[in-house]
């Protein structure tokens, strides 16, 4: 069952939020969800986690688990809607490994 979320960004909008999925290749995993900020028109956005950023974090500490990966995805999706001004949001979002690293220091990992 997919769970609508609702996200009140630092940017000052109110995004809702669906996740859809995941898909791996050798180079990234893709997480994708639904958006909208206007309840109106859903968008797709791409949070994409390359190995190349995710591997300072793992040869530093240890390998992320699929369901870490998918919280710092989270926060990443996050993080991109309080910077977003979604007349000219990017929709495709690829932190790099200092991000990374935050998010993982955050959720404890």
């Amino acid at each position: 069952m997919r769970r609508l979320k609702t996200y009140s960004a630092e940017s000052g909008f109110v995004f809702q939020y669906v996740y859809e999925g995941s898909r791996e290749s050798a180079e990234a995993r893709e997480f994708v969800f639904s958006a909208s900020h206007d309840r109106a028109a859903y968008l797709p956005v791409q949070v994409i986690l390359t190995r190349a950023a995710c591997e300072p974090w793992e040869s530093a500490n240890r390998p992320l688990s699929a369901h870490e990966l998918y919280g710092v995805a989270k926060l990443a999706l996050l993080s991109g809607f309080d910077r977003a001004d979604p007349g000219s949001w990017d929709r495709r979002i690829r932190p790099g490994a200092e991000e990374i690293s935050a998010h993982c220091r955050t959720l404890d990992y």
